[in-house]
């Protein structure tokens, strides 16, 4: 079932009236595994019996850390270490049976091609599950954090209502099980608020995805069909551009208000996923408002690891270098996690090369900043005309940087869109470096 369908509407009222008319709140828990695997298996129902028993798998696991940690002080760590890093693997190959399988073999191929070996093998045709690359990504929060303590024993039913929650399952946001599971132990009662604001939410996102993204969408088509078409203009391009950024600004938001409004129906509150990431000053307030939930777990779960791990050996020698190897390493499995193909790496790494660039800036910016101020030449003017004059230079400073922003964004979506070969093509025509 997708969201924006007559089927969703339909099983989501009915649905909504069951849960709230029906069942009791003791039992509300157990029907809404029962309505996301309806959900689930209405989409392709042979990868129902997958998401119960990957979700089984990691909850089982999730318990042999805990017990590890807490029944063995002694080499209770190292046990659950090795319980923690099995069961991940496990979910990262199940993720890349899936997902990544073509990717691999078609990259096999083409080495040996270049190679000049006489070899290839079949690529296969796996259709992905719905949801796998987002419900993967909380199972590992969730193994990880059990590892760390922050869970303690859960029941089984709580997990599998975190897991299978339908609202989140096709497209995030990537929740936390902890304030999930509060609420979930907290027995509501049903409030007009919950009615209001859920459909609320998802007229917006409807709206957002029927009216503006769906209409918009056409008008990115020579972008996105460029190899059929390379002969179009420059200011063709950039206007496919600019409409591309507002189709997938307006889609994927769409898609998030829909499931923040589905959840909010049965009381439950979910994180937010945007908040006006095309008007950030710099690459780094954009990713703290553009896709919030992922890049929170990737700042968390990829980012803050690597760091601490690379901190003794590289980051007391060379700060900017650690942040140049975390962002690289971080953006470019973002990249990899949007799409198994070369160009969503490439895309993800753009934006990690971005990043490092802003957080050197900024450090050098601060430096020059702390100068002044040590030397005295940094003073505070009070007269009005200083006063108007410093107002109107930020101004045109925030609006430069803006743009600036905006524009580094929109060049990267040719990556995210196009093969590396066409990609390099267009954006070479659109900064003039070439007029291929």
């Amino acid at each position: 079932m997708i969201f924006n369908t007559w089927t969703f509407g339909i099983f989501l009222l009915v649905f909504f009236s069951i849960y709230w008319c029906v069942l009791k709140p003791e039992r509300r828990a157990i029907g809404l595994i029962i309505g996301s695997i309806i959900f689930y298996t209405s989409y392709f129902p042979a990868y129902t019996p997958l998401i119960i028993g990957l979700s089984l798998f990691v909850y089982a696991s999730g318990l042999l850390i805990e017990k590890f940690r807490t029944e063995h002080p002694t080499s209770g760590f190292k046990n659950a270490f090795v319980i923690l890093w099995l069961s991940i693997t496990a979910c990262v190959l199940v993720l890349g049976y899936f997902k990544y399988l073509k990717l691999i073999v078609s990259t096999i191929n083409d080495i040996f091609t270049l190679s000049s070996l006489n070899k290839s093998f079949a690529i296969p045709q796996i259709l992905v599950p719905l949801g796998l690359s987002f419900f993967i990504f909380e199972f590992i929060h969730y193994l990880v954090d059990c590892y760390h303590g922050r869970i303690k024993k859960p029941t089984i039913v709580e997990f599998l209502t975190f897991a299978m929650f339908f609202p989140t399952l096709v497209s995030g946001p990537i929740k936390r099980f902890q304030p999930f599971v509060k609420q979930l132990r907290e027995p509501l009662q049903f409030k007009t608020e919950f009615l209001t604001y859920g459909t609320k939410r998802i007229i917006i996102g409807l709206a957002k995805k029927i009216l503006i993204a769906d209409l918009i969408g056409c008008y990115a088509l020579p972008l996105i069909t460029f190899s059929k078409n390379p002969d179009i203009s420059v200011l063709t391009l950039w206007l496919t551009v600019y409409a591309y950024a507002i189709k997938i600004y307006f889609d994927f938001s769409g898609y998030s208000d829909i499931a923040i409004g589905c959840a909010r129906l049965f009381g439950f509150e979910v994180p937010e996923n945007f908040n006006k990431p095309y008007i950030q000053q710099n690459i780094g307030a954009f990713w703290h408002c553009w896709h919030m939930s992922l890049s929170s777990w990737l700042r968390d779960y990829i980012y803050m690891p690597i760091g601490q791990k690379l901190m003794p050996s590289i980051g007391r020698k060379s700060p900017l270098m650690l942040v140049a190897i975390c962002q690289l390493i971080t953006m470019g499995i973002c990249g990899l996690w949007h799409g198994a193909y070369w160009n969503f790496v490439i895309w993800g790494l753009y934006h990690g090369m971005g990043l490092t660039i802003h957080k050197a800036y900024s450090d050098i910016n601060m430096k020059i900043k702390r100068q002044k101020i040590l030397t005295g030449k940094s003073r505070l003017l009070f007269d009005d005309n200083s006063r108007l004059r410093i107002a109107v230079d930020n101004i045109f400073l925030k609006s430069f940087y803006t743009l600036l922003t905006f524009h580094f964004v929109c060049v990267g979506w040719v990556f995210f869109v196009l093969n590396i070969n066409d990609a390099s093509r267009v954006i070479g025509k659109m900064l003039f470096i070439s007029n291929m």
